[in-house]
């Protein structure tokens, strides 16, 4: 619960963050359209000014045609490059909460999930897992889990036989109900059984390995 949140928690900060990114890409693109109008008509009163006019004719009072439009353009080009980098800044703020907004629903089912429930790259490296995972193999914090992998959860008189069943999924994309002996922190053993499947990307590819694992100890016991 309080994992979910914190995520929830950061989501709002980075959204406050990025509006205010937005809103200073356009005030720095203002300031610097003003800027170049400011630099211009200096340049024309130190260069140009034969007719011996002030700073303020100069700069907005006497403007010839052509000199209000290059400035205009300038000045616009500016403003304009801020409100597209900011429609930019939008659509991509947009993706990354929607990528937030997932992540947190995401994790929030697996939470709600009883059985432990682990998602793997195709190598084993365990990159997602409940709370139900972490009962099951008797880990007291998350950290603990970076860079393991699956077969880390797995005693090793099963590892092989486990991922080659496990590797059916790949083209049946599915396995049900392998019994295999299961590991804690502590390096106790317990009967276990596995469910898995594949998830691929939009070419087909297989990219991460779902498995879902229970304690069945009392089952075998009976």
């Amino acid at each position: 619960m309080w994992d979910n949140n914190r995520e929830r928690l950061i989501c709002k900060f980075g959204k406050l963050r990025q509006r205010i990114a937005e809103i200073q890409f356009i005030a720095l693109s203002v300031v610097f359209g003003i800027l170049a109008w400011v630099l211009d008509a200096i340049v024309d009163l130190l260069v140009f000014n034969e007719g011996g006019k002030s700073f303020f004719d100069v700069l907005i009072g006497d403007l010839a045609a052509f000199e209000l439009y290059v400035r205009l353009v300038v000045s616009g080009s500016f403003f304009v490059f801020g409100m597209i980098v900011s429609i930019f800044l939008a659509k991509r703020k947009g993706v990354e909460e929607a990528l937030r907004d997932s992540e947190v629903k995401l994790r929030a089912i697996l939470e709600s999930i009883p059985d432990a429930v682990t998602i793997a790259n195709m190598d084993g490296s365990i990159t997602g897992f409940n709370q139900a995972t972490m009962n099951l193999h008797g880990f007291s914090a998350r950290e603990k889990l970076s860079g393991m992998n699956i077969l880390d959860f797995i005693a090793p008189q099963d590892r092989e036989r486990v991922m080659a069943i496990m590797q059916k999924s790949v083209t049946q994309d599915c396995v049900r109900d392998v019994e295999f002996t299961g590991l804690t922190e502590d390096g106790r053993e317990f009967a276990a059984e596995l469910s898995a499947s594949v998830i691929r990307d939009q070419s087909g590819n297989p990219v991460f390995l779902v498995g879902v694992s229970k304690n069945i100890t009392q089952r075998k016991q009976a």
